[in-house]
């Protein structure tokens, strides 16, 4: 019984936390500089985190300045509150995720790169956006290059096709690695987090009873595009991650 209530509580906070940054959008966003919009989106995301018992931890400078395009590791629907919590970053969105109830405004009201991706053959049409993004908003793109989420316990195979827009932009490009750690003195690496082969609500079930955790992110040097091929930059990149987080290569997440 005491479990559920805790669970009921943190779900309510969650709630009026979302209900609060609708407010955000509607009220304050309109007039607020891009600064503001920033520092205001970041303190949100901490937040979140900490309602869902999240303690942040950051190792080596993220870049706060665009043009960027950052890749990170995908485990958790957490790694989009984390990632705003380090860097103010625009992420990219399937259009349809626009029309979410409540998610949906805080989606479009935080700068989401919507693209309608009919078929996965669009992906020439997809990255044209995002370069175009990129040079004319001198902004900062996020996404997660495994294209799904994995337990966390590795990395899966990066895929290549959308660092064709910074390498189309000449834009740098910033790896991110997350790893999330059960705050114990132990600190073993957590599973529990996980969005993988689960549903959203079993996910945020599994999170909740497992917690406090510690989310753990790497930045590693920015990292120029212009002379590299998509695919031997998409595998560096991973490597990247991989060390910094401290994995062994392997096939087990691919």
């Amino acid at each position: 019984m005491r479990q559920r209530l805790l669970l009921a509580r943190v779900l309510l906070r969650s709630m009026l936390h979302a209900m609060k940054g609708s407010w955000l959008m509607w009220r304050r966003f309109p007039t607020a500089t891009q600064a503001e919009k920033n520092a205001l989106s970041k303190q949100w995301a901490r937040d979140c985190l900490r309602i869902f018992n999240v303690e942040l931890e950051v190792q080596g400078e993220p870049q706060v300045e665009g043009p960027l395009l950052v890749v990170s590791n995908h485990i958790s629907w957490l790694d989009i509150l984390v990632l705003l919590a380090v860097q103010p970053v625009n992420f990219i969105s399937r259009i349809e995720n626009a029309k979410w109830p409540v998610l949906g405004y805080l989606i479009r009201g935080s700068g989401t790169i919507f693209v309608a991706r009919e078929s996965k053959r669009d992906t020439a049409r997809v990255v044209a956006q995002i370069a175009d993004y990129l040079e004319t908003h001198d902004g900062m793109v996020a996404f997660f290059p495994e294209g799904r989420t994995s337990l966390g316990t590795g990395v899966a195979h990066f895929h290549g096709n959308m660092l064709q827009a910074a390498i189309a932009s000449a834009v740098p490009v910033q790896a991110l690695a997350l790893d999330y750690r059960l705050a114990t003195p132990e600190q073993p690496r957590s599973t529990a987090v996980t969005y993988a082969d689960i549903n959203f609500v079993q996910s945020v079930l599994n999170t909740l009873a497992s917690g406090p955790y510690i989310a753990r992110v790497y930045c590693a040097a920015p990292v120029e595009s212009r002379d590299w091929q998509r695919r031997d930059l998409a595998a560096q990149l991973r490597s990247t991650i991989m060390q910094m987080r401290g994995d062994i290569d392997s096939s087990e997440d691919d």
